[in-house]
């Protein structure tokens, strides 16, 4: 019989927190309490629990898991040119995707996820500031923010946007049952447009500044959608090579990529070229871009406190896909996890190809089991 305990990675669909040691009755649970958005508690429910647990003292050494929260900022670009129809109608791409991945994201109830949403042109428009994807209440503001048939109009004034976002994603703080001062914090650039020629720079330098920002406030990092013709024509006021710079100074941006790239798919940014009869392309293409930020924003970083009876020779990670397919993840250092301090560890770390499996893993999960000393 193996005993031990079990926690989820902050991205996974979580239905709850079990804990792996019992016999053969159902195993106990660690459930939200009722009404909360804190996260994960450390309260039993109501299931049986076998008397062999108390006995063997695997109840007494159960991990308090605490989740890194993750901030994600979205500021929508809703001037004028994101309205039209057809293939132009950028905004109702743009909208579109956000619905859908705010859905996902909702659907999910992943309750270390806070999203929030700003919409920006000239001002600073409508803004729902970061909060628990998974409240209903707060979903429901996130939808009736972005789900507007046009965008409000308006000019390119991106550098009140960032300063708003990453205003938004800096006061975020941890709520209790969460890690303290570790929180991954992100802002989604989305636009079809570019600054003044003399802001660009300002920018760049706003969102490299915000990448080396230090705990608990830093750092904040930026990825960047761009939704414009590609290769741009002189006479458009997008700037892919721009928002591909915005990428690098946020710290989003892929290995040997490149600004000046003749090839969408070598840009620093997601880029988004609009085409056909309608958006559908373009709603696309948008939210595997969002899906990709997601997926990206996930934490390969697990903590975990320890008592006297946690066994720590007795570890087991396994990742879980969507369609149910799991996987074991191998103790390496370069391709599996390891501790972040043999001597005196804390969290479980993901390397290599094990952290890019879980990364990819939308609306699946990471199952890390920690044993219990007297377990067999």
């Amino acid at each position: 019989m193996r005993k031990g305990l079990l926690f989820l990675a902050p991205f996974a669909l979580v239905a709850g927190l079990h804990v792996a040691c019992g016999g053969g009755g159902e195993r106990p649970r660690f459930d939200p309490a009722p009404g909360s958005d804190a996260g994960l508690t450390n309260t039993f429910d109501d299931d049986p629990i076998d008397a062999s647990i108390d006995a063997q003292g695997c109840s007494e050494s159960k991990t308090e898991i605490l989740q890194v929260p993750i901030v994600i900022e979205f500021a929508v670009d809703e001037s004028g040119s994101m309205d039209g129809s057809g293939s132009s109608d950028k905004w109702g791409a743009a909208r579109d995707a956000l619905l859908a991945a705010f859905e996902d994201m909702n659907k999910s109830g992943d309750k270390a996820m806070f999203v929030g949403l700003l919409r920006w042109s000239t001002d600073v428009g409508n803004k729902v500031a970061p909060g628990p994807i998974a409240d209903p209440n707060h979903y429901a503001s996130l939808v009736s923010t972005i789900d507007t048939t046009k965008a409000g109009g308006g000019s390119t004034y991106m550098n009140k946007a960032l300063t708003a976002a990453y205003q938004a994603v800096e006061q975020f703080t941890s709520p209790a049952g969460f890690v303290k001062d570790d929180v991954r914090r992100a802002v989604v650039l989305v636009s079809d447009g570019a600054p003044l020629e003399s802001e660009k720079p300002t920018n760049e330098t706003l969102a490299q500044t915000k990448l080396g920002g230090a705990p608990p406030k830093g750092p904040v990092v930026t990825f960047a959608v761009g939704i414009g013709p590609f290769p741009s024509p002189s006479t458009s006021t997008y700037d892919p090579a721009f928002m591909s710079r915005m990428a690098i100074a946020g710290g989003t941006a892929p290995p040997d990529c490149s600004p000046t790239s003749l090839n969408p798919a070598g840009l620093c940014h997601f880029q988004i070229t609009p085409a056909g009869t309608d958006n559908t392309s373009a709603k696309q293409a948008l939210v595997e871009a969002i899906n990709k930020i997601r997926a990206l924003t996930a934490s390969c970083e697990f903590s975990f406190t320890t008592t006297a009876n946690t066994n720590l020779g007795d570890v087991k990670v396994e990742v879980t896909d969507k369609d149910g397919n799991k996987t074991s993840i191998p103790k390496d250092d370069e391709n599996g996890w390891s501790f972040d301090d043999p001597a005196n560890p804390t969290k479980v770390i993901l390397h290599g190809d094990a952290c890019s499996a879980t990364s990819g893993t939308l609306s699946g999960r990471v199952d890390v089991i920690i044993g219990c000393k007297g377990a067999n």
